[in-house]
C-alpha cells in the first residue's frame, strides 16, 4: 500500500489553528472569558506563548474566531432550514432555532454562559452581523413567498414581510434574554410563530 504523502505546512497550520479553537472554546465554558488569560489558552493547547503568537495575537482574537467560527455554522444551518419545504411556520421556526441554538447550547455547556453571550454581543459585527442578517432576509423570503402564493394576506392585515420579520425578531430576542430553559424557549417560538402565520392567513370562505 503507498505512502499516504505528508500534510502541507499550510494544511497543518489549518488543522492547530482548528484545534486551538476547539480548545478555546471548551476553556471559556470552563472558566469563562475574563478568568481565562491568554497564557492559559497556550497552556491548554500544549503550545508555549511564542507558539500561539504565530496564529493568534491575544486573548480577545482567539474569543473573536471562535465566535467567528459559530456563526459560520450558524449560517450553515439558515441555508438549510430556508432550502427545506414544508409549512410556513415550520420553516421559520427551523431558521430561529438556526439563529438562536448556539446561544441556549453555550448556555448550557457553561455556567459563564451569559457571560460569554455578552463578550460576544460587544464584538458583533463581521460573520455575527452577517448571520443575524441572513437570517432576517431568510424569514422575509418565507413569509414574501407565502404571500406570493395567496396563503398568507399581508396587505389584508396592514403588514408587511419587514414588519412581521420585526415583531418576530422582537419576541425571539425576549426569549433569548430571559428564558433559561431551550425547550422551553422552543415551546414558546412555535407558539408565537403559529399565531403570527395564522393571523395572517388567508381565512376560508365560510360555509351557508
Amino acid at each position: 500500500m503507498p505512502a499516504q504523502p505528508a500534510p502541507k505546512p499550510k494544511q497543518l497550520g489549518a488543522e492547530q489553528r482548528s484545534a486551538i479553537l476547539d480548545k478555546a472554546f471548551a476553556l471559556f465554558a470552563r472558566q469563562g472569558y475574563r478568568r481565562t488569560s491568554f497564557g492559559d489558552i497556550a497552556e491548554e493547547v500544549g503550545l508555549s506563548r511564542p507558539a500561539i503568537y504565530h496564529y493568534f495575537k491575544n486573548k480577545d482574537a482567539v474569543f473573536k474566531a471562535v465566535t467567528d467560527r459559530i456563526h459560520k455554522d450558524i449560517s450553515l444551518a439558515i441555508e438549510r432550514a430556508l432550502e427545506q419545504p414544508g409549512a410556513i411556520e415550520d420553516r421559520l421556526l427551523a431558521v430561529f432555532e438556526a439563529r438562536a441554538g448556539r446561544d441556549y447550547a453555550l448556555l448550557f455547556v457553561s455556567p459563564y454562559g451569559r457571560e460569554l453571550l455578552a463578550e460576544r454581543k460587544k464584538r458583533e459585527g463581521g460573520d455575527s452581523r452577517d448571520s443575524g442578517l441572513q437570517a432576517r432576509m431568510a424569514m422575509e423570503q418565507i413569509i414574501r413567498e407565502g404571500d406570493d402564493s395567496e396563503e398568507l394576506a399581508l396587505s389584508a392585515r396592514g403588514m408587511t414581510p419587514e414588519s412581521t420579520v420585526d415583531l418576530l425578531e422582537h419576541f425571539f430576542e425576549g426569549l433569548l434574554a430571559r428564558e433559561a430553559s431551550e425547550a422551553n424557549a422552543s415551546a414558546a417560538a412555535r407558539l408565537m410563530v403559529g399565531l403570527v402565520v395564522a393571523g395572517l392567513r388567508i381565512s376560508p370562505p365560510s360555509e351557508g
